[in-house]
């Protein structure tokens, strides 16, 4: 379902975006939701649909009501696809990001809508509604640019590539823009540089790297025009998981990035007590620094190690496990280290 939704909204994100902020405008933008409640009223006043006016005013609002308003506030432009909104709607609904009203209530042509409260805020306010019912397609492309390769260069001269992933930590006063990664990709280095997708340098003032945690912060510069990325300290077993990064390829002539999908498998504690979880997705070195993502294209940890030992492999062949640092740590990581 979302990647049939992806294809057909894929050309009409700008659309797809109006719709959003008007069927959530109740929890997000009261001064947009007055607006939309005064025309939408006007509006069944005109055509005497009364039941439709207590509707409106309750905050349950239908296609019609979008359309009607698109229209009186000019913004149709060259049309709009019905078809577009409602594949969306339909989602939206399946997603439980709006409830939709009875249909004893209301009229089973006239279906009516209502944004679910913090849950629709929650997403709104991050940008991540259109994650959700668009998928894992449109996930690449939201946050592609921003993940990051490193190259690591040691003192012998060699290189090797590393991952790390864009987060811009703050609020409204301040923000510090920075690129997360492992604290292996940037130790022993003689000199570290940070690249693009695009292949373009990214320039940064300082790094930091946790005593405790395989974790390393580089601070930029100045901010990215990419999307930054989100936490989500909710983890469920199962559940499906996304990676982004730079894994290295065996006959390729350089670094490209690579998307795997996999699932969450384990919660475990190593040797060191780190808490660390298990996922299925596909890595290899390079990936190291790689975000884990999950549905709503929020990082729910950073990729970090292989858990593998030789003798076990040759003498018993037990393959790798993946393992992943949750965003808690980072969280606290961060806390100890950048906002001191």
């Amino acid at each position: 379902m979302a990647t049939l939704t992806y294809h057909i909204l894929s050309s009409n994100i700008e659309l797809a975006k109006k719709t959003v902020d008007y069927f959530m405008a109740e929890v997000v933008n009261p001064k947009l939701f007055e607006d939309i409640k005064r025309i939408g009223i006007e509006q069944t006043k005109r055509m005497n649909k009364p039941n439709s006016e207590t509707f409106i005013s309750l905050g349950y609002l239908s296609v019609f009501d979008f359309m009607m308003y698109m229209t009186e506030t000019k913004q149709i432009g060259n049309g709009i696809k019905m078809n577009i909104v409602e594949t969306l709607i339909h989602s939206l609904e399946k997603e439980k990001i709006v409830n939709v009203l009875p249909e004893n209530f209301g009229n089973i042509h006239d279906r009516r809508y209502k944004a679910s409260g913090d849950y629709a805020k929650f997403l709104h306010n991050r940008d991540l509604i259109l994650n959700v019912v668009c998928g894992w397609r449109y996930i690449i492309d939201s946050y592609c640019n921003s993940v990051v390769m490193i190259e690591h260069k040691d003192k012998a001269g060699d290189f090797s590539i590393g991952t790390g992933f864009y987060f811009a930590a703050g609020n409204e006063k301040f923000v510090k823009p920075l690129i997360i990664t492992n604290k292996h990709v940037l130790e022993n280095a003689s000199s570290i540089k940070v690249f693009s997708k695009d292949d373009i340098e990214i320039h940064y003032s300082s790094i930091k790297v946790d005593d405790k945690r395989d974790l390393g912060f580089i601070e930029l510069e100045s901010q990215l025009e990419s999307a930054t990325f989100h936490f989500n300290p909710a983890r469920e077993i199962l559940s499906e998981v996304l990676t982004i990064g730079y894994p290295s390829i065996p006959m390729t002539k350089q670094a490209y990035q690579v998307y795997h999908k996999g699932e969450l498998n384990s919660f475990v504690e190593d040797y060191q007590d780190n808490q660390i979880f298990l996922f299925s997705a596909k890595t290899s070195s390079g990936n190291s620094g790689s975000p884990i993502i999950d549905k709503y294209g929020m990082v729910i940890g950073i990729v970090t190690e292989e858990l593998f030992e030789k003798e076990q492999f040759y003498q018993k062949g037990k393959l790798p496990y993946y393992a992943g640092i949750p965003t808690e740590e980072i969280i606290k990581s961060l806390n100890e280290y950048i906002f001191t």
